[in-house]
């Protein structure tokens, strides 16, 4: 399987060449084209010519534009879902989601405004806030999700009048690449440019004087780095990094009917979401009842190969995340805990079995350190105090989560978590309208809404004096 370049389009001028493993077979299925250096020069360039011509384009016209690409990007989903599913591992059931998920957020990012706001209006002056584009941006995934992260970075970019480069992940460039494909034929040229390179390269990406902003999605390492290439120029950053999210069980949940949500809070797309529920804080006195329940839902895990229908798990993107994992779980059983729970899993491939651990001891990795896979480590607690603090005791902010049937209780709760968001009675649900981001070590600034959507703007203040 090799994606075929455009006639004409910007797939054509790639020289090079990355290999596309599948993780469910663990070996290399596909090449993608992929950017030397001089090509990204040229990219840049193309995207900056496309930014001229783009930012004349009233911001109607620019969102009926996003409108058409995100109904043509629905159209394509039986195309691109299951090269979704080679690349990165998820059932084709989840990469349809996916695919008609990106179409969703590029539609409902494509309706918010960005008017000139009025700040004072008396008799001596009138200001006003207006929002320009800044120029070439560039947005930066992660594997997990391909295509819906760039769908959150390209439609506020473009609805604020500015081009975009994506650069995805080498380990799935294919359903973007894809994507690119279906924008070709809607957006002007330059507009939206898909650049796969080899990671080694993607500095000259965030270093290029052309490039005035930068979004990124990925680990918190990654992102210093990218903060650190960016600060030389001052160039704006948006960084949406790791997360090691607590939930509080309070002592009036009833465990059974919230059990499934808490299952797929933590295991959904093989446990591979930045703000999934990664560490699970109940009282003693319902630690065996939780535990009982998460095994059974467990229990109904079919895992295997995303193009296998039967599958509704599928394994963990690559080879390093899976060693990675397993080198959390050893560790934490070295200190004492124990497995309450482990699945079943094919040998081969990146497969990691759904494990539960209770009795985790907090100096664990599991606990210090962002587990990206389908591991719940499960921790009793005695005063909801001390779980407050262990939950914020982490480096991480990006969200959290308090289960009770006393709402009021719970966001008395919630308003002590050190998190960007905080969930009550779910977790994680993320709106296309509702601002994003994490606290601490988890990301800077924010996507989706109105403040998503400035982020990828210059605020100009216009001031003018009344005659006296």
């Amino acid at each position: 399987m090799e994606l075929q370049p455009l006639a004409d389009g910007t797939l054509r001028r790639f020289s090079e060449r990355l290999p596309v493993v599948d993780p469910a077979l663990g070996t290399v299925v596909a090449e993608a084209p992929a950017a030397n250096i001089d090509e990204i020069e040229d990219a840049v360039s193309e995207a900056a010519k496309g930014f001229a011509t783009w930012r004349q384009i009233p911001i109607e016209e620019r969102r009926a534009y996003l409108g058409r690409f995100a109904d043509a990007l629905a159209a394509a989903v039986e195309r691109i879902a299951p090269v979704l599913t080679r690349e990165q591992g998820k059932p084709v059931a989840d990469a349809t989601r996916e695919v008609l998920g990106s179409a969703y957020f590029i539609r409902q990012l494509a309706g918010i405004d960005l008017k000139p706001v009025v700040l004072r209006d008396d008799e001596q002056e009138r200001i006003e806030a207006h929002y320009d584009p800044l120029g070439v941006a560039l947005g930066i995934t992660a594997w997990n999700f391909p295509l819906l992260l760039s769908a959150w970075k390209l439609a506020p970019a473009l609805l604020a009048g500015n081009s975009i480069i994506l650069k995805p992940s080498p380990n799935t460039p294919l359903a973007v690449l894809m994507m690119d494909e279906v924008a070709e034929t809607i957006l002007p040229r330059g507009v939206l440019q898909v650049v796969p390179c080899a990671d080694v390269l993607a500095p000259r990406l965030v270093e290029h004087p052309l490039i005035r902003k930068v979004s990124f999605t990925g680990s918190t390492r990654s992102g210093g780095a990218v903060a650190s290439a960016a600060a030389s120029a001052i160039k704006r950053v948006t960084l949406e990094l790791g997360g090691n999210d607590a939930a509080i069980l309070l002592d009036d949940v009833s465990v059974d009917a919230i059990a499934p949500a808490l299952f797929q809070a933590r295991f959904a797309n093989a446990g591979q979401v930045c703000s999934a529920l990664k560490r699970l804080y109940v009282p003693r006195a319902l630690e065996a009842a939780v535990v009982e329940a998460l095994v059974r839902e467990a229990g109904q895990v079919a895992m295997g190969p995303g193009s296998d229908p039967a599958s509704t798990m599928g394994p963990v993107q690559n080879a390093r995340q899976k060693a990675e994992l397993e080198a959390m779980i050893e560790d934490a059983v070295r200190l004492g805990a124990q497995v309450a729970y482990r699945g079943s899993a094919p040998e081969t491939g990146c497969f990691v079995p759904v494990t539960i651990l209770t009795g985790v001891p907090g100096d664990a990795r599991i606990l210090k350190e962002e587990a990206f896979g389908p591991v719940m480590p499960v921790i009793a607690y005695d005063d909801v105090a001390d779980a407050l603090a262990a939950a914020n005791e982490s480096p991480f902010g990006l969200g959290g989560s308090v289960w009770s049937g006393d709402v009021e209780k719970a966001k008395a709760l919630a308003l002590g978590f050190e998190t960007g968001t905080v969930w009550i009675n779910r977790h994680p649900a993320i709106s296309p309208e509702i601002p994003f981001g994490g606290a601490k070590m988890s990301g800077v600034g924010v996507e989706f809404g109105a403040e998503g959507l400035k982020e990828f703007a210059q605020r100009k203040i216009v001031s003018v004096a009344k005659a006296s």
